[in-house]
């Protein structure tokens, strides 16, 4: 059962931790126990991110739902921004090991297309990566199938990104996304 954490008090802890992450990352960052305690609180809520006696870190599995924005590189049509959402189910180990699977749709502006990408997640801590296949819809070869690789920086509910997409076959084709996505943990039960 999806029970959301949604009080006010929960929004709070998460964007003061979002804040306060970015603050250390910037400033050449802090101990381990302090990291810890950050991604802790920026899972959205003491519940979502409880811990567990004996062990040093977090765990739980999580749908995460949000908002995507970004910057859109293409060969052909130029530069331009991409909106769009995504879905993740997460697993966090207590060694802060993550692994999980996403889907997302982000329309390109200046392409006039949209981009659908699905596929499996992972990462230790801040740092993950996920590897998908990618659809793109709209324009004269509509649609175009290929990958798309995405090395990532995460704090649970904001990640930044850098997404490059092969497309294949007659009309092989390249571009990338720099991008922010802003995500509302859902503790699994």
């Amino acid at each position: 059962m999806l029970v959301p954490k949604t009080d006010v008090y929960a929004l709070e802890l998460a964007l003061s931790a979002l804040l306060v992450s970015v603050v250390v990352a910037i400033s050449g960052g802090a101990s381990a126990q302090a990291r810890e305690t950050l991604q802790v609180e920026a899972m959205g809520s003491v519940g979502a991110a409880r811990r567990h006696p004996g062990s040093s870190g977090i765990r739980g599995s999580f749908a995460m739902v949000g908002a995507n924005l970004a910057v859109t590189f293409d060969r052909e049509t130029g530069n331009g921004l991409g909106l769009g959402g995504e879905a993740s189910l997460v697993t966090l180990s207590q060694e802060m090991l993550w692994v999980g699977g996403y889907a997302d749709a982000t329309y390109a502006t200046a392409a006039e297309e949209l981009r659908v990408s699905v596929g499996p997640e992972l990462g230790f801590s801040f740092a993950g990566i996920d590897l998908g296949y990618a659809l793109k819809l709209g324009g004269e070869r509509s649609p175009q199938h290929g990958i798309s690789v995405r090395p990532l920086l995460s704090i649970g509910v904001a990640t930044v990104y850098f997404r490059s997409i092969w497309l294949f076959g007659a009309h092989a084709d390249w571009s990338a996304e720099l991008g922010l996505l802003l995500k509302f943990p859902i503790e699994l039960h």
